[in-house]
């Protein structure tokens, strides 16, 4: 964080009496481990604060915040005018969904995010790309404000940096990043039981679904692609909720020889959502952006305009031939 930068958000934070604090619609481990922290700093300096997302909290995350201090967006949406907004961890403030609907033209917009393709949408916009998850700046800012980090903010803040990191695979991975997890389990964080939390405390229901979605796995392109897909039809027959389902993707990439993994998951009859994986190097990124959508080389997403059939056949089209034209190549 650039001292311009920091003093910029010191300013927001001494004028700012009400301050929303939001992330992306359908959020994960490192907007909620993020927007968790945050709320602990900025109570602690006294704000009315509303957290308030748009799409449920997966139950694998609740443990971080037991009160239900994060709210779902529901409309009407709760009579509360902010200051300022912090928006953590979205590359585009369309991202947020209905929340923009508490955002006023006096509202000013604190954008923190590590995305490469952030849209620079905030007044003030506290950018990163090369730090491994949100998580990661928000304890630097913190730290270096001589916050007291507790261990329930220390198990956000880890949480946040492990499931963005992918347990720590992704190429985000620095030594740095493991240098803070090494400070964050002196403040109190503990590993073993984070990652039982996030990881190995699945629900009956949920984890028949995974059984389910892994029957149905679809190999293409000489098995190089992997699809996953999730519809109404599996949800309903499992008794699985489409908040829990987040990390079913990773699967994708467990099958030998597979470069790029993908979920799909129908949100409607005419909208699926799609999440992108990929491994050994490749970049996929331009895949979702190309989709409208966006996200990290190894972890993206978007959502297309058309049943689930014809999504997985339009995104198998984009994969093969960027395969074919070996722009996504590991060994490129």
């Amino acid at each position: 964080m650039s001292a311009k930068t920091a003093r910029a958000v010191e300013k927001v934070l001494k004028k700012a009496k009400k301050i929303l604090v939001t992330s992306h619609q359908d959020p994960d481990g490192d907007s909620i481990g993020s927007q968790m922290a945050l709320l602990a700093y900025l109570k602690a300096k006294k704000k009315q604060v509303l957290a308030v997302n748009q799409g449920k909290m997966p139950n694998k995350y609740r443990f971080l915040d037991p009160t239900g201090i994060i709210q779902q967006a529901e409309e009407p949406l709760p009579p509360f005018v902010p200051d300022a907004a912090f928006v953590v961890e979205c590359p585009s403030l369309k991202r947020i969904g209905c929340v923009q609907k508490l955002l006023r033209p006096a509202t000013i917009i604190v954008n923190i995010d590590h995305h490469p393709k952030n849209e620079k949408f905030g007044h003030i916009n506290w950018l990163d790309s090369r730090a491994s998850a949100v998580g990661e700046m928000i304890y630097d800012f913190l730290r270096a404000s001589r916050f007291k980090i507790t261990p329930p903010v220390a198990e956000a803040f880890y949480t946040a940096i492990l499931t963005d990191t992918g347990r720590f695979r992704y190429s985000s991975t620095r030594p740095r990043t493991l240098e803070i997890c090494a400070r964050l389990i002196e403040q109190g964080a503990n590993p073993q039981k984070i990652t039982e939390e996030v990881y190995y405390r699945i629900a009956p229901e949920d984890l028949r679904l995974v059984a389910r979605v892994l029957e149905g796995l679809e190999l293409h392109d000489g098995g190089q692609v992997c699809f996953l897909s999730i519809d109404d039809r599996l949800l309903a027959e499992t008794g699985a909720r489409f908040e829990n389902t987040e990390g079913i993707v990773d699967y994708s990439l467990y099958v030998r020889d597979v470069k790029v993994g993908a979920l799909f998951k129908e949100l409607s009859p005419n909208k699926t959502k799609i999440s992108l994986r990929s491994q050994n190097g490749i970049d996929i990124s331009p895949i979702a952006k190309s989709f409208g959508g966006g996200g990290h080389p190894n972890a993206s997403g978007c959502a297309l305009p058309m049943p689930l059939a014809e999504a997985k056949r339009t995104v198998l089209q984009k994969i093969s031939e960027l395969l074919q034209n070996g722009r996504l190549a590991g060994d490129k």
